[in-house]
């Protein structure tokens, strides 16, 4: 649920400085880590301790700051069809009516609050914007959707390399010249496996 959700959420965030791309998603992902972490001794002390283990209080948060960026969305669940708005409290409500532990949503629920309060809310209301994508983020992630960079030709992506691309993307083009082999060279002879 939790790459659902985000995959949804990183189509479009919250403009945060980096025009609403990758960079302002990892920038939402950190203040969301950051604020559960700060906030979890207040969740403690008002009786709403969780195990401090803070997978569903994340996801939470970003369905919860989804569900703020596109309202109107459709969602369901179990096939009951509803506007995005009410999803994080649907499913809150069935894991109360399952008798499930339901502190870490409304955690997760509560920091998405804050969150969807201070880039929303503050800035039309109080006219302060509070909340930047450091530019640390933007110097890495650029502005924008983040577009990997191209695997040089007769290369495949594997594990570690970042090559998946969502739908639409282009990736740039590669500058052969620019392309070169690195590593040891062990010596010309032999083959290479599966070139026959």
């Amino acid at each position: 649920m939790l790459q659902s959700f985000s995959q949804r959420y990183e189509t479009e965030p919250y403009n945060t400085g980096a025009g609403g791309g990758t960079a302002d998603y990892v920038f939402a992902i950190m203040f969301g880590m950051g604020m559960t972490l700060l906030s979890y001794p207040v969740m403690l002390m008002i009786g709403l301790g969780a195990p401090p283990i803070f997978a569903r209080t994340l996801m939470f948060f970003v369905l919860y700051v989804w569900s703020k960026r596109h309202p109107t969305a459709p969602a369901s669940i179990w096939g009951i069809q509803m506007k995005a708005i009410h999803l994080p409290f649907a499913y809150l409500i069935l894991s109360v009516l399952m008798g499930g532990m339901y502190a870490d949503l409304l955690h997760g629920i509560a920091v998405g609050h804050l969150f969807y309060f201070l880039v929303d809310v503050v800035p039309i209301v109080y006219n302060k914007d509070l909340l930047h994508t450091p530019m640390f983020l933007i110097d890495y992630f650029g502005v924008g959707a983040y577009v990997a960079p191209a695997t040089p030709a007769g290369r495949s992506g594997g594990m570690g390399n970042n090559t998946w691309q969502a739908p639409g993307r282009v990736n740039p083009p590669s500058d052969s010249a620019a392309t070169t082999t690195r590593g040891h060279s062990w010596g010309s002879g032999g083959q290479r496996l599966g070139d026959n």
